[in-house]
């Protein structure tokens, strides 16, 4: 569409001519030399510095050998889930439920009336209302809770609803899901080995740090030893000078 196509160009060109207007601006003004606009961007260096370093870091100690050994201690606590493989019809009104509803009890099939009724197909319309297995906890409450209150092969006595509309649902198949794949959790995992790392990361930062501290600090407790064994020396001396010496001429020679 050609007109489509100048409209997005205006638009477009209006947010290049806002912002080239308004960069020539700054640099004739004196906002750059503002203290508080120095801090916020010599913040802003540091904290984008800050990020690159920790994501470089978090890239070189991200080998695959780390990374099963996060998925495996995640597994170590991974507890089973039951999910169920469910079909649904949805439709718009509580009625049109349950005439469909009547039909299936009839002992039309569920597939047939799902391509031919259901708002939710695939683009073919020939899916047969499959939503495939699912987890209690992947659904809204109002679906999900019915879902999993009917039994293998059944379908839902009564009309289901939810905000997408009224639904009839069947249940194909209830099982206990496996443990997931590493490819399939592969985000989480890199999420908590980030988690993790990170403070490992700091660690090793601030080891560092006081190793380059350590030469200085141990000349300070040597020569703070050095000068405290000087002053008890003399403090010695002191005790031990004579206490009967004669006093010391006045001027008047009295």
């Amino acid at each position: 569409d050609m007109t489509m196509d100048v409209n997005l160009y205006n638009k477009l060109l209006d947010v290049y001519l806002t912002e080239r207007v308004i960069s020539d601006a700054v640099k004739k003004s004196n906002t750059q030399n503002d203290p508080a606009v120095k801090k916020a961007l010599e913040d802003s260096r540091k904290q984008i510095l800050t990020q690159a370093f920790l994501a470089q870091r978090l890239k070189e100690k991200a080998t695959e050998e780390n990374l099963v050994a996060v998925y495996n201690k995640m597994m170590e606590s991974y507890v089973p889930e039951e999910e169920v493989h469910a079909r649904h019809i949805l439709v718009d009104t509580e009625k049109q439920a349950k005439d469909l509803i009547v039909k299936l009890k009839a002992g039309a099939k569920f597939e047939e009336l799902a391509n031919k009724h259901s708002k939710d197909n695939n683009p073919n319309g020939d899916n047969g209302g499959d939503l495939g297995y699912f987890k209690k906890r992947m659904m809204i409450p109002e679906f999900a809770n019915a879902a999993f209150a009917i039994k293998v092969g059944q379908i839902s006595e009564k009309p289901v609803k939810t905000p997408f509309g009224w639904h009839v649902i069947k249940i194909e198949d209830r099982r206990m899901a496996a443990k997931p794949a590493f490819n399939e959790v592969s985000e989480e995992v890199h999420a908590r080995f980030n988690e993790e790392m990170i403070p490992v990361i700091v660690a090793e930062e601030m080891q560092k740090a006081q190793v380059g501290k350590l030469v200085p600090f141990e000349l300070n407790k040597k020569a703070q030893a050095a000068a405290e064994a000087a002053a008890a020396a003399k403090q010695g001396q002191l005790r031990n000078a004579p206490q009967n010496a004669a006093p010391a001429q006045q001027p008047n020679g009295k």
